[in-house]
């Protein structure tokens, strides 16, 4: 009978942790309400590099790899291929809806070790700042290959306007 007892209040315990990290994201998506509806597409343009396979891990504010923007799904984990045209960059996620960042809004872009709660030994994410709704913000992506890092960086850094912040 207490083994009974052990696992019931077990359920519990889960059962109210996940209900109190619901309401933590609900929480969260509610304060960051006031950021703009996304871009909904880039105009036509060639593409630099891609489509490149990757994963999208989020976007953060600019400065804050611990503070996930959810609004407007920006805040899912999902597969995604990352395409730099001379418009910008789009990052098809599945099963989510496209990311356009377009080149005007691009602030910075560089591969770094940390980004969106994820943090490796080596430069393994490609992190692009941008700006949207007057807020800088960080869109993280691992691509599947190391080596499309550099190409990828590369790529999105020749569309940084010139005098903008890193």
């Amino acid at each position: 009978m207490n083994r009974n007892w052990a696992v019931a209040i077990l359920v519990l315990v889960l059962a109210g942790v996940y209900v109190a990290m619901l309401h933590g994201w609900r929480r969260r998506a509610a304060s960051q309400l006031e950021l703009a509806e996304l871009p909904a597409a880039l105009p036509s343009a060639d593409a630099l590099i891609g489509p490149v396979e990757a994963v999208y891990l989020g976007t953060t504010s600019a400065g804050d790899w611990l503070d996930r923007v959810v609004v407007h799904t920006l805040g899912r984990r999902s597969p995604a291929s990352v395409i730099v045209t001379t418009a910008g960059v789009v990052i098809d996620r599945t099963p989510e809806p496209r990311l356009h960042i377009p080149v005007a809004a691009l602030r910075g872009v560089r591969a770094d070790r940390a980004g969106a709660h994820r943090a490796s030994r080596t430069e393994q994410l490609l992190i692009l700042t941008w700006i949207h709704g007057g807020r800088l913000l960080e869109t993280v992506v691992r691509p599947r290959h190391h080596r499309d890092l550099g190409a990828l960086t590369a790529a999105a850094s020749s569309l940084v306007p010139d005098g903008a912040a890193a």
